[in-house]
């Protein structure tokens, strides 16, 4: 029998609570939090869609900070611009 139990998404570890008659702390971010049940410790996790999407919208913003940080040096605000 299986010693970790990785819960893919909301909907599985909802699942999993209402038969196991338990409560997960719901995550944080990326930080888990897991339940030990008779030996068997049961974590639940984003599912690996969800991951993959935020990871590819984290990448874009980085990508938007990267280049606003490049070009700040060469934009110039001119007090006539704020009357």
């Amino acid at each position: 029998s299986p010693k970790i139990v990785f819960l893919l998404g909301g909907k599985v570890s909802s699942a999993v609570e209402k038969h196991l008659k338990i409560n997960f702390e719901k995550w944080d971010e990326f930080k888990y939090h897991y339940k030990k049940i008779n030996g068997v410790y049961y974590v639940p996790i984003h599912h690996p869609s969800y991951i993959y999407v935020y990871s590819e919208r984290a990448k874009e913003k980085i990508l938007k900070m990267e280049n606003a940080v490049a070009i700040k040096d060469r934009i110039q605000v001119m007090p006539s611009m704020f009357p």
